[in-house]
């Protein structure tokens, strides 16, 4: 399993040159499907800068740390319909179906090379992440995403 933080900012090595071609900027996802399908990479120099997408399945790795290696043939342009950016949730409020404040979006953790979203993890604050750890959600939980919240499903017990 893999964290978007594991992957953010690494570069990403040419198969064809063995050069650096450009970092991964972001995860483009697709939430109904629970699935991470690209890598969203930065390219270029700093005057001609290109944004692409690499399915995440042309992506290969070096043994031990992860090292992004990629064919040139695998590059496409960014579209909008292609899934949404990661860096567009992280930070989002969750809260609870019964209202509770819960924290925020810290992480989304998932699969390589299929890239199935395993988990999210929620923080409360750097101190209670610290002492009592993040909290893991299953992204089932899931109820409704909105522009400045996440509502996940919460069972308080009880007769339902």
């Amino acid at each position: 399993m893999y964290k978007s933080n594991d992957l953010i900012g690494k570069p990403v090595i040419s198969l064809e040159t063995d050069k650096q071609i450009g970092f991964i900027k972001d995860l483009i996802l697709f939430w109904n499907e629970g699935m991470v399908k690209y890598f969203y990479l930065e390219t270029g120099t700093i005057l001609n800068k290109n944004d692409i997408a690499v399915p995440i399945k042309n992506f290969k790795r070096l043994a031990g740390d992860w090292v992004p290696l990629v064919s040139l043939e695998a590059l496409e342009k960014i579209h909008d319909d292609q899934g949404e950016r990661w860096s567009d949730y992280k930070g989002r409020k969750i809260i609870s179906n019964w209202g509770r404040e819960i924290g925020f979006l810290a992480e989304i953790i998932f699969s390589f090379p299929d890239g199935k979203i395993d988990c999210i993890e929620i923080s409360d604050g750097l101190l209670k992440d610290f002492i009592n750890g993040r909290e893991k959600v299953p992204l089932k939980a899931f109820e409704t995403f909105s522009e400045n919240m996440i509502i996940i499903k919460e069972d308080l017990g009880g007769d339902n």
